[in-house]
């Protein structure tokens, strides 16, 4: 959370630096394990050879932790690095106990301060704002509310995430289930500066029924206005009809 090493253990090697070497096409799968009794956050860098100015490129890389309790795993996500000066993300804050926390890392080994706004869904401003300090090289998680004290219950908006400096970003939507449960799952911020195309975009996995139910959610640019059609479609791709009900938000954020 401080920048300072964290000390963990890799197969029968224990420490916070290990070497990794994946051949081409091929993939590398490494478990972590810290203290029992202590929870352990953070963040991890992935370091090619080439940083220590020899020959080599960053591989790809993700990140999957999950939550056990009683011996039960209760939740599995996975984590994709992302990172940059500014992103906007889909928060939720809903009345069924959905809540959105944000994961933020210092990729720099000098203090920075991260600003964050609260929009409506409409993309007007709620007049919140807030602002998170890193020391070099740290990392801090927090839940909305905790940025956002006033939060009204039932809030769904968007948080422009901003910084002079490169950070890395993640968001998570949490929630107790009936049992009880903490549930995990994560949600990736948008980038600011990716490029705005006229191409198609697809979701490659929808789900309903049976217990499944999918939320999806179209975020805009800061400068950008977008509008088009949704279509959904089946395993063999024929028209998926799921009945979906049209979900009007204020203007001009809609989906029909």
């Amino acid at each position: 959370m401080h920048g300072s090493p964290a000390n963990l253990t890799v197969g029968t090697e224990s420490g916070n630096l290990f070497r990794y070497s994946v051949p081409a096409r091929a993939s590398a799968s490494v478990s972590v394990t810290g203290p029992a009794s202590d929870i352990v956050t953070g963040f991890a860098r992935v370091l090619p050879d080439g940083d220590a100015g020899g020959a080599g490129s960053a591989p790809t890389s993700m990140l999957v932790f999950s939550y056990q309790r009683e011996g039960v795993t209760i939740a599995a996500s996975g984590v994709v690095g992302i990172d940059g000066t500014a992103f906007r993300m889909f928060v939720d804050a809903a009345d069924d106990g959905v809540q959105t926390a944000l994961a933020i890392a210092n990729r720099t080994g000098s203090p920075i301060t991260v600003s964050f706004e609260l929009l409506e869904m409409n993309g007007s401003s709620s007049g919140a704002a807030a602002v998170l300090t890193l020391p070099g090289e740290g990392q801090d998680s927090a839940f909305l509310f905790e940025l956002f004290p006033d939060l009204p219950s039932g809030f769904r908006g968007s948080v422009p995430i901003s910084a002079p400096d490169t950070i890395a970003v993640l968001g998570l939507r949490t929630r107790y289930n009936e049992r009880g449960d903490f549930l995990i799952s994560t949600t990736e911020p948008v980038s600011e500066a990716s490029p705005v195309t006229g191409a198609n975009l697809i979701i490659p996995h929808v789900v309903d029924s049976g217990g499944y139910t999918t939320q999806i959610t179209i975020t805009a640019g800061e400068a950008t206005a977008h509008s088009g059609v949704l279509a959904l479609f089946g395993q063999s791709g024929e028209a998926l009809d799921l009945g979906l009900p049209a979900e009007v938000s204020p203007d001009p954020a809609t989906i029909q």
